[in-house]
């Protein structure tokens, strides 16, 4: 009988998206290298609107953008071109 292979947890330098999320009341705008899997915290912003419209302008880059409400959630993601 064969012995069970042991999976072990890869160490990276990328952020913990826990880290990032666990913050004051607002939207949090996170940005995604698609290559990497690195996350980055853009910003935070007082109304979704404000976070909405940052998007629009940064969105051409090629990299993934995500905002995050109050509860954890994904409220609103957008692909770079």
């Amino acid at each position: 009988m064969l012995g069970r292979l042991k999976k072990s947890r890869e160490r990276t330098n990328l952020f913990n998206k826990n880290e990032l999320l666990e913050s004051e009341d607002g939207y949090k705008l996170i940005r995604m290298t698609p290559a990497s899997g690195e996350l980055k915290l853009v910003g935070t912003f007082h109304t979704y609107e404000e976070a909405v419209s940052t998007i629009d302008l940064l969105k051409n880059d090629g990299l993934y953008y995500y905002i995050y409400g109050n509860s954890n959630r994904i409220l609103y993601a957008s692909e770079g071109q």
